[in-house]
Protein backbone atom coordinates (compact mmCIF):
# COMPACT_ATOMS: atom_id res chain seq x y z
CA UNK A 1 0.00 0.00 0.00
CA UNK A 2 1.49 3.70 -0.81
CA UNK A 3 0.65 6.11 0.53
CA UNK A 4 0.71 9.85 -1.13
CA UNK A 5 2.57 12.61 0.58
CA UNK A 6 1.28 16.10 1.19
CA UNK A 7 3.51 19.47 2.46
CA UNK A 8 2.15 21.87 3.61
CA UNK A 9 3.56 25.45 2.97
CA UNK A 10 5.42 26.01 6.20
CA UNK A 11 7.54 22.25 5.60
CA UNK A 12 8.20 23.57 1.94
CA UNK A 13 9.65 26.77 3.06
CA UNK A 14 11.76 25.08 5.44
CA UNK A 15 13.18 22.14 3.23
CA UNK A 16 13.92 25.41 0.00
CA UNK A 17 16.03 27.38 2.94
CA UNK A 18 18.49 23.68 3.63
CA UNK A 19 22.11 23.58 1.94
CA UNK A 20 21.72 20.98 -0.79
CA UNK A 21 23.48 17.89 0.88
CA UNK A 22 20.84 18.09 3.85
CA UNK A 23 17.72 19.01 1.71
CA UNK A 24 18.90 15.42 -0.26
CA UNK A 25 18.76 13.07 3.01
CA UNK A 26 15.29 15.11 4.09
CA UNK A 27 13.77 14.71 0.81
CA UNK A 28 15.01 11.12 0.24
CA UNK A 29 13.61 10.46 3.73
CA UNK A 30 10.62 12.23 3.19
CA UNK A 31 9.71 9.87 -0.05
CA UNK A 32 10.93 6.96 1.76
CA UNK A 33 7.36 7.28 4.05
CA UNK A 34 5.03 7.09 0.95
CA UNK A 35 6.30 3.01 1.16
CA UNK A 36 6.15 2.75 5.31
CA UNK A 37 4.91 6.04 7.17
CA UNK A 38 3.85 4.47 10.50
CA UNK A 39 7.47 4.48 12.83
CA UNK A 40 9.13 1.57 14.39
CA UNK A 41 10.06 3.26 17.42
CA UNK A 42 6.50 3.93 19.13
CA UNK A 43 8.19 6.59 20.88
CA UNK A 44 8.40 8.45 17.57
CA UNK A 45 4.30 8.20 17.73
CA UNK A 46 3.60 11.93 19.66
CA UNK A 47 -0.44 11.05 19.09
CA UNK A 48 -3.12 9.64 18.38
CA UNK A 49 -6.85 10.95 17.53
CA UNK A 50 -9.68 8.87 15.56
CA UNK A 51 -7.89 7.95 12.41
CA UNK A 52 -4.99 10.32 12.62
CA UNK A 53 -1.82 9.38 13.67
CA UNK A 54 0.98 12.43 14.87
CA UNK A 55 4.36 10.49 14.35
CA UNK A 56 8.01 12.51 14.61
CA UNK A 57 10.88 11.33 12.06
CA UNK A 58 14.23 11.79 12.83
CA UNK A 59 16.86 13.27 10.05
CA UNK A 60 20.07 14.29 12.01
CA UNK A 61 19.32 17.61 13.57
CA UNK A 62 15.81 17.42 12.14
CA UNK A 63 12.46 16.83 13.02
CA UNK A 64 9.42 16.18 10.47
CA UNK A 65 6.74 16.46 12.10
CA UNK A 66 3.55 14.51 10.16
CA UNK A 67 0.02 13.24 10.36
CA UNK A 68 -1.36 9.84 8.67
CA UNK A 69 -4.82 10.35 7.41
CA UNK A 70 -6.13 7.80 5.54
CA UNK A 71 -4.13 7.42 2.21
CA UNK A 72 -1.97 10.32 3.35
CA UNK A 73 0.59 11.34 5.10
CA UNK A 74 0.78 15.15 5.79
CA UNK A 75 3.89 17.08 6.32
CA UNK A 76 2.81 19.60 9.28
CA UNK A 77 6.19 21.29 10.50
CA UNK A 78 10.19 20.76 9.88
CA UNK A 79 12.40 22.37 12.34
CA UNK A 80 15.42 21.64 13.97
CA UNK A 81 16.29 19.70 17.51
CA UNK A 82 17.09 22.50 20.19
CA UNK A 83 15.28 26.29 21.35
CA UNK A 84 16.86 29.11 20.96
CA UNK A 85 16.54 31.02 24.46
CA UNK A 86 16.31 34.66 22.87
CA UNK A 87 15.15 36.47 26.32
CA UNK A 88 18.18 35.56 27.85
CA UNK A 89 20.20 36.52 24.75
CA UNK A 90 22.24 33.00 25.34
CA UNK A 91 22.28 30.18 22.71
CA UNK A 92 21.93 26.32 23.86
CA UNK A 93 24.16 23.61 22.82
CA UNK A 94 21.64 23.05 19.80
CA UNK A 95 21.35 26.35 18.28
CA UNK A 96 23.12 28.94 16.92
CA UNK A 97 26.31 27.38 16.02
CA UNK A 98 27.73 26.08 12.94
CA UNK A 99 25.88 23.22 12.28
CA UNK A 100 22.49 25.24 12.48
CA UNK A 101 23.55 27.78 9.62
CA UNK A 102 19.60 28.47 8.99
CA UNK A 103 18.83 29.54 12.52
CA UNK A 104 21.55 31.27 13.19
CA UNK A 105 21.30 34.20 11.35
CA UNK A 106 17.53 34.72 12.66
CA UNK A 107 18.69 34.85 15.91
CA UNK A 108 19.67 38.75 15.70
CA UNK A 109 16.70 39.29 13.94
CA UNK A 110 14.82 37.94 16.65
CA UNK A 111 17.27 39.29 19.66
CA UNK A 112 15.72 42.67 17.96
CA UNK A 113 11.85 41.95 18.15
CA UNK A 114 12.17 40.79 21.79
CA UNK A 115 14.24 43.98 22.59
CA UNK A 116 11.55 46.07 21.00
CA UNK A 117 8.79 44.22 22.54
CA UNK A 118 9.96 44.41 26.37
CA UNK A 119 10.45 48.56 26.08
Amino acid sequence: MFYKIKLEKKARRFISKLDSQIKKKVITKINSLEQSPFPKNKSHILDLAGNSMLCELSIEKIRVYYTIENQFVVIENIEYDGVVSVLDGKLNHKSGNKSYPNQKKYIKKIKRIFKFLRK
